[in-house]
C-alpha cells in the first residue's frame, strides 16, 4: 500500500515537473480543459495570449477573428468627445464590442443619422443620406468615416 502512494506521487510529480518544463501551454490544452486556466495561469513559464481581447461566442469552441490592430488604430483617429455608429452584419457582433472597448470615452449612437463617426465592417457604402468628409481605410474589411456636419 505505501509503494503504491510513493509510485503514485512519484509519476504525478514526474507529469508535473515535465508539464512546467515546457514554456508554452498550448491554447488547445485550455480549450479542452477551461476549468484548469487559473491553474494554468499560475505555472512558471507560462506565457499568456497577447493584450488584446479573445472574442468567444456561446455556440463556438473557437474565437472569433477580429482585426483589433485596425481597430485600435481606429481609436486613435476618433476623439473622445465623439459619437460613434458600428455598421456591421449582425453576425459580427465582435467588432461592435471591440469598437465600445477602444473607443471609449467615445459615445456610440444607435442611429447612423446621430452619429460623427462610423466604422464600418464589410460594407464600401454609407446610409443613405450620409456624407462622408474623410474616409480612413484600416483593413481589407474595415473603414472609418468622419462625416461631415451640416
Amino acid at each position: 500500500m505505501i509503494r503504491l502512494r510513493v509510485a503514485t506521487i512519484a509519476v504525478l510529480t514526474l507529469l508535473l515537473a515535465l508539464f512546467v518544463a515546457v514554456k508554452r501551454v498550448s491554447s488547445e490544452a485550455l480549450s479542452v480543459v477551461p476549468e484548469y486556466a487559473p491553474i494554468i495561469d499560475r505555472l512558471p513559464g507560462y506565457q499568456p495570449q497577447a493584450g488584446d481581447p479573445i472574442y468567444f461566442h456561446d455556440s463556438s469552441r473557437a474565437p472569433a477573428h477580429v482585426d483589433t490592430a485596425a481597430i485600435r488604430r481606429a481609436a486613435r483617429l476618433v476623439p473622445d468627445d465623439a459619437t460613434f455608429f458600428v455598421q456591421v452584419p449582425d453576425s459580427k457582433s465582435d467588432v461592435v464590442d471591440a469598437a465600445r472597448l477602444f473607443f471609449l470615452p467615445a459615445v456610440p449612437s444607435r442611429r447612423a443619422a446621430t452619429a460623427e463617426w462610423i466604422l464600418s465592417y464589410r460594407s464600401l457604402s454609407l446610409p443613405r443620406g450620409l456624407q462622408p468628409a474623410q474616409t480612413y481605410h484600416l483593413g481589407p474589411d474595415l473603414l472609418l468615416v468622419k462625416l461631415q456636419r451640416r
